[in-house]
């Protein structure tokens, strides 16, 4: 076994895990899952045949990613979709700070309706802040519930 010590491990399950979420974003594109908001949509040129061939190396990739984790000693940990939405609504919390009219005109002169915009990002970021707060009860319950399981363990 690869003598890994416990940073050489998080960065190379860090690693592995982005590979193994990318590969189920592959996969559902593959399978025509396709993702849809406001303002994008999602197509798949692909031909059924070079589908199924990609499915395959996803395959091949997963069972490498699940051998290289057995070599290794990296054990499989449950991700909290809480604890996920949190992270993702902070990250975009921050992005939309990034467009009001104040930090924008970095980028030059606004030509007008400031105000307008300001009023659009406030109110976007009024809702992540709300949501943030839903998921974000979640996620400190959830802590709380693992410590005590910890502490029974």
């Amino acid at each position: 076994m690869v003598q890994l010590n416990e940073n050489h491990k998080r960065v190379v399950r860090n690693v592995l895990l982005e590979l193994d979420q990318g590969l189920s974003t592959i996969e559902a594109l593959m399978r025509d899952i396709l993702p849809k908001g406001v303002l994008y949509t999602t197509f798949n040129p692909l031909s059924e045949d070079v589908r199924e061939r990609v499915l395959q190396q996803v395959e091949q990739l997963r069972r490498e990613i699940d051998s290289a984790a057995g070599k290794l000693g990296l054990q499989v940990e449950r991700q909290n979709a809480a604890t996920l939405c949190s992270s993702l609504l902070s990250v975009l919390w921050s992005d939309l700070e990034d467009i009001r009219s104040s930090k924008l005109s970095a980028y030059g002169a606004l030509g007008g309706g400031q105000e307008e915009l300001d009023a659009i990002v406030e109110r976007l970021v009024k809702l992540v802040l709300e949501t943030l707060r839903l998921v974000s009860c979640v996620v400190e319950t959830s802590a709380a519930v693992d410590v005590q399981r910890q502490a029974e363990v």
